[in-house]
């Protein structure tokens, strides 16, 4: 979910053809809640291919992991976005265009962290996003 302030510029000419340039800048908020994952088998699968490293490939396992070793993390944040587009569209008639667009959007990087019994976890990703898009335009 979000919200942009944009400013498009259309390039009007003689033609039925109209070039367009836009860019934008607001917030985002990613949730990826319902990416469902057991955090602490992850966690020992993590410890049981570190203990084979160092075994030598020994068929040896990492001791078990107590339950919640692995602080949940948080499952949203919102942060600054920006974006860009370019596309044209074709004057059907004085009250209707048809556009055919592509925008690129970013944001600055998610940050997702936790805390528990056994520690904190603190996470970074990036966030970037392109579209095509067709779409109508209609003038009153």
């Amino acid at each position: 979910m979000g919200g942009m302030l944009n400013l498009w510029y259309d390039f009007h000419n003689d033609s039925k053809w109209i070039p367009y340039v836009g860019a934008g800048i607001g917030f985002i908020e990613v949730d990826f809640g319902d990416v469902k994952y057991d955090d602490n088998a992850l966690a020992q699968h993590v410890a049981n291919s570190l203990v084979a490293i160092q075994t030598g490939g020994a068929h040896t396992m990492a001791p078990p992991l107590p339950p919640g070793y692995v602080p949940k993390i948080s499952r949203t944040d919102t942060v600054l976005a920006y974006q860009a587009a370019a596309g044209v569209s074709y004057k059907y008639s004085d009250n209707i265009q048809f556009r055919l667009g592509y925008r690129y959007q970013t944001s600055d990087d998610l940050e997702f962290d936790g805390k528990g019994d056994f520690g904190t976890v603190d996470t970074k990703t990036e966030f970037d996003v392109q579209f095509l898009e067709i779409g109508m335009r209609y003038h009153f």
